[in-house]
C-alpha cells in the first residue's frame, strides 16, 4: 500500500553544496493510523462522488466528466468499489462518444484512457494526442482550445494492434473489493506499436498557463501510450515555459532540500524490492510563474508550471532532476509553500494548487521540497477540511483533494523517456 510506504520517508539529513554530506537516518516505523484515515478519506469522498456529472474548471466547459472519471479510476473504482461499475461505464461511454473540442476535456481524456487501458484505447489517444498537438500557436503557447478537422483523419483503429502487446490489467488479489487498492501497482500493457503525430495546423496565438498545465500531462499521457511527438515541437512549447519564468524580488541562491526516491527490484539473491532515498541538494534562486506573463507568481501557475517542465523534459530525454528552471520553481514552492490557501492568490483556485503539489512531488520524484514534507502536510490538511458528507466543497474540489491523498500522478521513468524511443 503506498501510504504506508511513504511514511517511511520522514526526516532526510539536509547538507548545503560544499558542506560534508550526511547519510539519511533510519525511517522510522510505519504511521498505520494515518494511512488508515486517508483511505477512510478517500472512502467518504468517492461515495459523495456517486452519480455526479457536474463540475468544471471554467464557465466554457460544459461539464467535468473527465475529472470525475479520473479520480474514480485513481481511486479504484471498480476494483475496491464494484458497487459503483456502472457509475464508472456511463462515465467512459458519454467521455468516448464526446467530441474533442478542449483542451482540459481532452488533456484530461487522454490521462483517463491511458490510465484504463492505452493498447485498447490507443486510436482514442492519438485522436487527443493530434487535438492538442494542432491547437499549440507557432510561439508554442496554447488555451482553451478549438476543434481540429484533421482529428477526423485519425484511424479508429490501430493498424499495429497485433503487435501490441495486451496481458496488463491489476492482479487477481487487487481486484477484490475490500483489499487495498494501489493505482502505483497496476500492470499496464506494454506498447510496441508506436505513432509519430505532427502538428496539422497551428492553434490561436493566446494562451494561459492553466490550460497549458493540463496541455502538458495529456502530452505526457499520449507518450506513455506510444505517441510520439516531434523534438521541434516539444522545444517550442518548452522555450515558452522558460522565458516566462518570473524572479521573486529580492531572491537569491540559497540551498534546496530535495531527495530522490529509487525503485529497487528484486536480486538474484532475494532481497526484496523497496523504495530507497538518495538526498539531492541543489542551489536556487525563488522564481516562479503567473497566469500569462510576467505580471505575479502564484502558487497554481508555479507548480503547473514545474511539473509541465518535468514532462517536457521527460519527453525530450533529459534529466529533469539537474534542470535549473525546475530547480528555482521548486524554491519558489519552498518559500512559499502552505496548504491553507493559493500562494500568493488566496481562496482563489486553492483546491487545484493543492493537486499541483502532489503532481510536483510525483513528477520530480521527491518527498520533501526544501523544508516541506510536501504530502503528509496536505493530506493532514485535507483529512480536517473533509465535511460531514464527504467532499471538500464541491465536487471539483472533491476531486483534487481525492488525487492527492491517493498520490494520482505516476513518477517519470528516465528509461521510457525520450521522443525517438
Amino acid at each position: 500500500m503506498r501510504f504506508i510506504s511513504v511514511s517511511l520517508i520522514l526526516v532526510l539529513a539536509t547538507s548545503v553544496v560544499g558542506a560534508q554530506q550526511q547519510p539519511p537516518p533510519k525511517p522510522e516505523p510505519p504511521d498505520i493510523n494515518f494511512a488508515f484515515k486517508v483511505d477512510k478519506a478517500i472512502d467518504k469522498g468517492v461515495a459523495y462522488l456517486r452519480g455526479k456529472r457536474t463540475g468544471s474548471f471554467h464557465q466554457d466547459i460544459v461539464n467535468g466528466n473527465e475529472l470525475i472519471l479520473l479520480t474514480l479510476i485513481h481511486a479504484g473504482v471498480p476494483e475496491r468499489y464494484p458497487d459503483m461499475q456502472g457509475d464508472f461505464d456511463a462515465l467512459l461511454k458519454e467521455m468516448l462518444e464526446s467530441k474533442l473540442e478542449r483542451t482540459y476535456k481532452v488533456a484530461l481524456q487522454a490521462m483517463c484512457l491511458e490510465e484504463i487501458d492505452r493498447v485498447k484505447y490507443q486510436p482514442r489517444i492519438h485522436a487527443c494526442a493530434q487535438f492538442l498537438v494542432d491547437n499549440i500557436s507557432s510561439s508554442g503557447t496554447s488555451r482553451y482550445g478549438a476543434p481540429s478537422i484533421f482529428v477526423e483523419e485519425v484511424p479508429t483503429a490501430s493498424p499495429g494492434r497485433a503487435a501490441v502487446k495486451s496481458s496488463g490489467g491489476r492482479p487477481e488479489a487487487a481486484k477484490k473489493a475490500n483489499e487495498q487498492f494501489d493505482p502505483a501497482k497496476k500492470m499496464k500493457p506494454v506498447v510496441t506499436n508506436i505513432i509519430h503525430v505532427k502538428q496539422k495546423r497551428a492553434g490561436p496565438p493566446d494562451h494561459d498557463h492553466s490550460n497549458m498545465q493540463y496541455h502538458a500531462l495529456g502530452l505526457r499521457a499520449c507518450h506513455d501510450s506510444g505517441i510520439r511527438f516531434e523534438e521541434s515541437f516539444l522545444k517550442l512549447v518548452d522555450a515558452h515555459w522558460r522565458k516566462l519564468q518570473i524572479p521573486d524580488a529580492g531572491g537569491k541562491k540559497e540551498p534546496l532540500a530535495l531527495d530522490t526516491l529509487l525503485e529497487k527490484k528484486p536480486d538474484k539473491k532475494g532481497a526484496p524490492a523497496g523504495t530507497s532515498v538518495m538526498p539531492l541538494d541543489a542551489m536556487a534562486s525563488p522564481d516562479g510563474w503567473g497566469y500569462t506573463g510576467t505580471e505575479k507568481s502564484w502558487g497554481s501557475m508555479t507548480v503547473g508550471a514545474v511539473g509541465a517542465l518535468c514532462i517536457l523534459d521527460y519527453m525530450m530525454g533529459k534529466d529533469w532532476r539537474k534542470d535549473e528552471d525546475i530547480l528555482q520553481g521548486l524554491q519558489w514552492m519552498n518559500k512559499h509553500m502552505v496548504f491553507d490557501q493559493n500562494p500568493e492568490l488566496g481562496a482563489k483556485w486553492h483546491y487545484y494548487y493543492i493537486y499541483g503539489v502532489e503532481r510536483v512531488g510525483m513528477l520530480f520524484g521527491t518527498e520533501r521540497i526544501g523544508t516541506h514534507m510536501w504530502y503528509r502536510e496536505g493530506a493532514e490538511y485535507l483529512l480536517a477540511q473533509q465535511d460531514a458528507g464527504g467532499g471538500w466543497n464541491n465536487v471539483v474540489d472533491t476531486c483534487f483533494a481525492i488525487l492527492f491523498l491517493r498520490r494520482a500522478t505516476r513518477r517519470l521513468d528516465v528509461a521510457t523517456g525520450g521522443s525517438k524511443r
